[in-house]
């Protein structure tokens, strides 16, 4: 129906900020890319970003616009965003 709750429009772009902290921590510690991979499929497993069904595409493409809303406020979080 295209609703959401409050609660999901804070929780999804969350989730999506963990995995992305993730990514940039690997990537200032010059983690290796198989290394990152297998971190990342941790990170992923339990969150809306496992692509597997209709629901979570959803839920990934709503946290994607929430963030890019975020981090549009500032040149340094855009910077940080992209």
């Amino acid at each position: 129906d295209g609703l959401m709750s409050l609660d999901e429009f804070e929780l999804f772009p969350i989730e999506r900020l963990k995995v992305m902290s993730v990514i940039e921590r690997a990537s200032s510690r010059g983690m290796r890319h198989n290394d990152l991979s297998d971190k990342l499929e941790q990170s992923i497993k339990n969150t809306h970003l496992d692509l597997s069904d209709k629901e979570n595409r959803r839920k990934d493409n709503i946290s994607h616009w929430v963030l890019r809303l975020a981090f549009s406020k500032s040149e340094d979080l855009r910077r940080r965003f992209l």
